[in-house]
């Protein structure tokens, strides 16, 4: 926890900068996010990819409880968080 969340928002936006991309992980049970979509927002806004592994079913064209993010050319969807990760980060031969 923090006692000061401009920090943390602060914090959260240098580490996405700094990092490859952002996996979002989301079971559609424990929407909404909340602060999880922001950093997916920032994560696109910085130009930064984002995979995203999502259990459970999503409602139509807008992909609800999610959102139509989804479609973003930034974002791949993964079946798994291993396959994720993997898009980061490469085993070398």
């Amino acid at each position: 926890e923090t006692g000061d969340f401009t920090e943390l928002w602060m914090r959260l936006h240098k580490e996405i900068k700094g990092s490859a991309g952002l996996i979002f992980y989301g079971d559609v049970q424990d929407a909404p996010w909340k602060g999880a979509l922001v950093e997916v927002g920032i994560a696109i806004g910085l130009g930064k990819m984002v995979a995203a592994v999502i259990v459970g079913d999503l409602e139509g064209r807008t992909y609800r409880p999610v959102g139509s993010w989804l479609n973003h050319p930034a974002v791949q969807r993964c079946a798994t968080v291993e396959t994720a990760v993997s898009l980061f980060y490469r085993s070398p031969k």
